[in-house]
């Protein structure tokens, strides 16, 4: 399945160069792991939480200013926002997905398909890569709950 991206579908952002796929990339990945996503979140944090889904958005990272591409998912509540979860793929190193837990990586991935032309076709080897990345997201947000039990539960200093 192919799908394109349109002028409008990356907020007031300009499109990606053509000949670079970080933004296609985030995007491809993001869609595929969604539902499995929005499952590890609500595991690894209990509650009557909602998630939201960011869509393909660009940020400029510094010092140089340099594209990175990006999509995400956020838990929120009533009282706010407990976590979020972003897939970036900066237009520099555009083989590489970076998974990030609160602005904190958690794990660079590499794509079995684009590291090693052959396995392209091969199914479980991509749900493989999938997996990897939402147990990654999985695993930092399991922790970051464990922080903030912690924290809401600790003794104030006497």
């Amino acid at each position: 399945m192919v799908r394109v991206l349109h002028a409008g579908g990356v907020g007031s952002a300009p499109l990606p160069d053509v000949d670079n796929r970080a933004a296609s990339l985030a995007d491809f990945v993001a869609e595929a792991v969604s539902p499995l996503m929005s499952s590890a979140l609500h595991a690894a944090w209990p509650g009557d939480l909602s998630v939201g889904i960011r869509p393909l958005d660009v940020r400029y990272e510094p010092p140089n200013r340099l594209r990175v591409w990006t999509r995400g998912w956020r838990l929120h509540s009533n009282t706010g926002d407990a976590v979020a979860v972003l897939l970036a793929v900066a237009e520099t190193q555009d083989d590489l997905v970076r998974v990030t837990v609160e602005s904190r990586t958690v794990a660079e991935l590499v794509p079995p398909w684009i590291s090693d032309r052959s396995t392209s076709a091969n199914d479980a080897v991509r749900q493989a890569f999938y997996n990897a990345v939402v147990e990654a997201a999985r695993e930092a947000v399991a922790q970051a709950y464990e922080r903030s039990v912690g924290y809401m539960h600790r003794e104030p200093p006497r």
